[in-house]
């Protein structure tokens, strides 16, 4: 996967590394730089590469003992979350007509058109007459990739992934990777890959379902529709049951790292 992200954009890299040098502008200079690191975690692999390295590696194991023994104390926390109340679905490739990718685009801009107003549609508009360039689906190489979107400031284009699989979700999908889009090209702040990441996810969900809404006014699409609402409903509550386990969790990580490395 890494390789087609290195053979995509490294042109790209190769240019803003020679750029910087003749930029004073400090605005323009955060531009390339943040530019730069998106482009560089796009191309780098998707894996921990310091759990690879010997000394990270050994570092892990002399802890291990105490990720054990620490770790008891949250299992009464998982019991009591995991007894929550969920609605029986998943996320299964939902039975719908056969859409070629013009299909899926047409649905998707009536969508827009739709439920936008004036001055969000311009904006998705734009990326949307962009598709070509920007919107990586069939190229991808690789059986399937989670449905992703990148902003790269200096050039001001969205970059779109996705893997199509054949069922609804290939509409949901593209309607909240481009409700990214929307929320890059108007409102963009490097923390939306950091710390605020969770409210840039809100507002796309939010396109999501105004998309599945939509879809449900469509005869064929209407019991897909509804099986889709079911199942983000129960999606919703299954994350809000780890929403406090992570956050317990992270930070007792946080702390045994801090211990490990002091001990170290």
């Amino acid at each position: 996967m890494a390789k087609w992200f290195v053979d995509r954009f490294s042109d790209d890299l190769e240019k803003l590394i020679a750029l910087r040098s003749s930029i004073t502008s400090s605005e323009e200079l955060d531009k390339i730089d943040n530019t730069i690191i998106i482009i560089e975690s796009l191309m780098s692999e998707y894996s921990y590469d310091f759990l690879l390295k010997d000394e990270s590696t050994s570092f892990l194991l002399e802890l291990e003992e105490d990720i054990l023994a620490e770790f008891q104390d949250y299992l009464p926390l998982i019991d009591t979350i995991g007894g929550m109340d969920t609605i029986e679905t998943s996320r299964g490739y939902k039975p719908i007509p056969k859409l070629s990718n013009e299909d899926i685009f047409e649905l998707t801009y009536d969508f827009f058109k739709e439920n936008t107003d004036r001055e969000l549609f311009k904006v998705f508009r734009g990326m949307f007459k962009k598709r070509k360039d920007l919107l990586h689906m069939d190229r991808l190489g690789v059986e399937y990739i989670e449905p992703y979107s990148t902003f790269f400031p200096y050039y001001r284009k969205v970059h779109l992934f996705l893997k199509r699989v054949g069922g609804f979700e290939d509409l949901t999908d593209l309607a909240h990777e481009y409700g990214h889009g929307i929320q890059f090209l108007t409102n963009y702040h490097p923390n939306f890959f950091g710390e605020n990441s969770i409210f840039s996810e809100i507002v796309s969900m939010f396109f999501e379902l105004l998309d599945v809404d939509y879809l449900s006014r469509i005869g064929v699409f209407k019991s897909c529709a509804e099986e889709y609402q079911k199942w983000f409903l129960n999606s919703m509550i299954t994350n809000s049951q780890f929403v406090l386990l992570d956050s317990k969790v992270v930070e007792y990580w946080r702390n045994l790292v801090r211990r490990g490395i002091k001990k170290s």
